[in-house]
């Protein structure tokens, strides 16, 4: 449904009337592993810095799937999948359909570091437990009275807030998503 915005005649160029929203604050991609029982270091990726031109084919300051792929598959994700394949368990990786999970440089190196994914529906963010995670620490900066005002500042933020997230909560989380990625299956993903 196409939602129409009616303006007085000659209002209709005015900044108010314009409807384009303004960012406000800082922004920063991080990538996170949980598990029951556990949480994982948080990862801040390293992005080119921010210019008005291309750096190779990659847009200043964004996150594509090659810089995805560069830095979590054989880095961190290797590490924590050794740590708990070590403690006795068979970990999944339960990503969202974001492009950069599934370039194809990330597709290649699947296979070669022995990292399984856990099919879901690519829409519900409420199967995906570090999607809840990443609302409850937005959620938190958000309500501070005073924002980061640099990287390094929100980066310090992030991680305080994520590191007070009880385990219990994670546990909670992880506890019943199977519960709930059956019943979206069982309704195929209707209300």
């Amino acid at each position: 449904m196409k939602r129409r915005v009616w303006r007085n005649p000659g209002k209709e160029y005015e900044e108010q009337n314009l409807g384009r929203h303004k960012k406000k604050g800082l922004n920063m991609h991080v990538w996170g592993a949980i598990i029951r029982g556990k949480k994982f270091s948080l990862v801040r990726f390293q992005l080119a810095k921010a210019k008005k031109r291309k750096v190779g084919n990659i847009k200043a300051g964004t996150m594509n799937g090659r810089i995805y792929s560069e830095q979590i598959p054989w880095g961190p994700m290797q590490q924590y999948f050794n740590q708990v394949r070590n403690e006795g368990q068979n970990p999944l990786v339960l990503e969202v359909g974001a492009p950069v999970h599934w370039g194809t440089a990330t597709k290649r190196i699947r296979p070669m570091i022995d990292i399984t994914n856990q099919p879901h529906s690519p829409s519900s963010p409420d199967l995906n437990v570090i999607e809840n995670v990443w609302r409850i620490i937005k959620d938190q900066i958000r309500s501070m009275p005073v924002h980061p005002s640099s990287q390094d500042t929100l980066w310090e933020v992030i991680q305080k807030v994520y590191d007070d997230i009880p385990q219990k909560t994670i546990d909670q989380m992880t506890d019943n998503v199977w519960d709930r990625r059956d019943k979206v299956e069982e309704v195929k993903g209707k209300q």
